[in-house]
């Protein structure tokens, strides 16, 4: 009875389990931070609007959330509507100037604008 030699990768194989080993792949890009309507666009390359819209939309609810820590400061006389409407003004600004690679959430840096924009029309 002849005795076959076996390879010395196919002895490795037979005793790790894996029966092909195949070298690592590249490692992933890593995903960004960001939605794609935020990312910085190229000089010809046209603005996604119906996703920066919905982005506007999205982010409706922190107005009113700003607003409403604003109003508790604030005399009886000032009308919630305006608070409203500024801060809106505020977080357009916000989603047109946001820079992704500052490494700052888009949520945080609207707030600061919205703020603003409210306190600036109050004075």
């Amino acid at each position: 009875m002849a005795t076959q030699s076996v390879p010395a990768f196919q002895q490795l194989s037979s005793l790790t389990g894996a029966a092909n080993l195949r070298p690592r792949s590249p490692a992933r890009p890593r995903r960004t931070l960001t939605p794609p309507s935020l990312r910085p666009r190229r000089r010809h390359e046209p603005k996604a609007l119906q996703d920066r819209e919905q982005l506007l939309v999205d982010m409706l609810p922190l107005v009113k959330r700003v607003a409403l820590r604003i109003r508790k400061r604030l005399p009886a006389h000032v009308e919630m509507d305006d608070l409203c409407s500024d801060g809106v003004l505020g977080l357009i600004d916000a989603v047109t100037k946001f820079d992704p690679s500052k490494r700052v959430k888009l949520e945080t840096y609207a707030r600061r604008r919205i703020c603003g924009s409210i306190l600036k029309s109050i004075t």
